[in-house]
């Protein structure tokens, strides 16, 4: 199954982007495991699910100082979140965040 930070964090969520973020950074702080999660039936974590949509800097940041460890957690597909990142064409700046995480 799929927790809250997992639903909120997709793309197809019908929200603007600053409630969105503001959401998540409160999931994120009442329950901060959610973040190294797998959910779903392609068993992604925030982290993958977050950089398939625009994300800000900032939260994205926020999501990979909390949840580090998700960098190196693959998905179904065998994909690290850097992957899926790439796949929807996230800015560099944000790419070289999840490479200073996950360097391999």
């Amino acid at each position: 199954g799929s927790l809250p930070l997992h639903v909120i964090s997709q793309r197809n969520t019908k929200m603007d982007s600053q409630t969105k973020e503001h959401l998540i950074r409160l999931l994120m702080k009442v329950s901060p495991k959610a973040i190294v999660e797998e959910g779903g039936v392609s068993r992604r974590t925030p982290l993958h699910i977050a950089f398939t949509d625009y994300i800000s800097p900032h939260l994205a940041r926020s999501l990979i100082e909390q949840g580090k460890q998700a960098t190196f957690m693959k998905d179904k597909k065998g994909w690290l979140p850097i992957h899926v990142a790439v796949s929807r064409h996230c800015s560099p700046e944000k790419l070289r965040m999840l490479l200073r995480a996950n360097p391999n």
